[in-house]
């Protein structure tokens, strides 16, 4: 696994979980019951020597589309949850964005960022992390990704690859 994501000691983790949810959704999968999302990819930093500094969760939990587990099992995994009462499948993303600047600029020991999400407009976000000379590594499904957010990013990592799933949806 030291192969699919560069060691870096000191990393925030950002995952847009309702984006995620719902591509998963769409792949007929579900987070926690069939792959064990949060504890997988917790796992696997730690793994690699990472000290994970942050890892929280974005989503409007009273979606029905979410069980009352969810946001339970997203606590017991060592999770903060930040939930939105937005309808707007955007609030989650712009809470994250405005999360990962937050600690881009207030918290110099985070030397790298994790954005997971599959949403289309992380070039912006991106860029000011690297503009700041930190790492940055989006981890996405790869049905939602377009040739110039890939080539503009660099480092990115497949959910499918990570958890050994073919993409195609159902």
């Amino acid at each position: 696994m030291k192969d699919i994501i560069s060691i870096n000691k000191n990393i925030a983790i950002y995952v847009d979980y309702e984006n995620i949810f719902n591509k998963l959704k769409s792949y007929g999968i579900q987070p926690f019951k069939d792959l064990d999302f949060f504890r997988v990819i917790g796992e696997l930093f730690k793994g690699l020597g990472s000290n994970v500094l942050k890892y929280i969760a974005y989503a409007n939990f009273n979606d029905t589309d979410f069980n009352n587990m969810d946001q339970i099992q997203i606590q017991e995994h060592g999770l903060s949850e930040i939930h939105n009462y937005n309808n707007s499948t955007t609030t989650a993303n712009s809470l994250l964005t405005m999360d990962v600047l937050s600690d881009l600029f207030m918290q110099d020991n985070i030397t790298k960022f994790i954005i997971i999400s599959s949403e289309k407009n992380l070039i912006n976000l991106v860029k000011a992390i690297k503009c700041e000379n930190k790492s940055v590594c989006c981890i996405l499904t790869k049905n939602e990704i377009n040739y110039v957010v890939r080539e503009y990013i660099g480092d990115i990592k497949y959910i499918e690859d990570i958890f050994g799933f073919n993409s195609k949806c159902t």
